[in-house]
């Protein structure tokens, strides 16, 4: 097997027993960007000008205010970032409480009303996208869609690799659509094609056995049921969360009721 700088966290996660491994890539990359932009990188002006222009998003502002000590560095990041956007959002306002003010005469309310329904629809669409806005999630994607790429590599050159994948217990659904991507750009090669195959069959069984056990899980409430084995079936509502939304639930941490 072929060892590079972008290999080995690939085979890492693919040589895990359970989960989706491009999850445990995310978790990664995601925990070393939160470090990178909590730590000394802050203060750097490039990184700074940065962080004002496109911020984070909800979870990983939530993040560095709940998993990181010293929130005095954050809340240099959050000032900075939010007279930012307030500076960006006041020449959209100030226009817009002068179109709400103005009191128009009956011909001019039509073409009035008009002007201010885009000029509402704007700001609207400005705030969304910077609240959409995320430097740890445009990191982390840019770095994640790279290692997607290393994984259809490894699969067409590297003899072995095909064993950690049919082994391993298959992709969340939101990292199996990245992965069909990636095969999608260049030439369909067989051996993309036979790939391509292993995964949509890897995820018709292992959901399919997900749903049986979380249709047992469900049936084991009825009092009928009471006194029979749960199986597998009380970790199902976590893995079959996981398997769609990516892994945002541990399974050993689920209660079974």
């Amino acid at each position: 097997m072929r060892y590079s700088i972008d290999t080995i966290p690939v085979l890492d996660a693919f040589g895990k027993p359970t989960g989706c491994p491009f999850c445990t890539l995310y978790e990664k990359l995601e925990t070393e960007s939160l470090d990178h932009y909590m730590g000394d990188s802050k203060m750097e002006p490039g990184v700074r000008i940065a962080m004002n222009e496109t911020g984070f998003c909800a979870r990983h502002f939530a993040r560095m205010y709940n998993d990181y000590e010293g929130r005095l560095g954050l809340a240099l990041i959050v000032d900075t970032h939010t007279r930012h956007r307030m500076g960006r959002m006041q020449k959209n306002a100030d226009a817009l409480l002068g179109l709400c003010a103005r009191e128009d005469g009956f011909f001019d309310r039509a073409r009035s009303a008009q002007t201010l329904g885009a000029q509402l629809n704007e700001l609207a669409r400005q705030i969304r996208a910077d609240d959409g806005s995320c430097m740890v999630c445009r990191r982390v994607d840019t770095h994640l869609r790279r290692y997607v790429e290393t994984a259809v590599y490894l699969w067409e050159h590297e003899a072995g690799f095909d064993r950690l994948l049919r082994e391993g217990d298959g992709l969340c659904l939101k990292h199996t659509a990245d992965l069909l991507e990636v095969c999608a750009k260049g030439i369909l090669s067989a051996k993309k094609r036979a790939l391509i195959a292993q995964v949509l069959t890897m995820q018709q069984e292992k959901m399919t056995v997900e749903l049986e056990d979380l249709g047992w899980f469900i049936r084991k409430f009825d009092y009928r049921n009471k006194e029979k084995p749960w199986g597998q079936a009380k970790t199902a509502l976590p893995r079959v969360l996981n398997r769609l939304k990516g892994r945002i639930l541990y399974s050993g941490s689920e209660s079974s009721q």
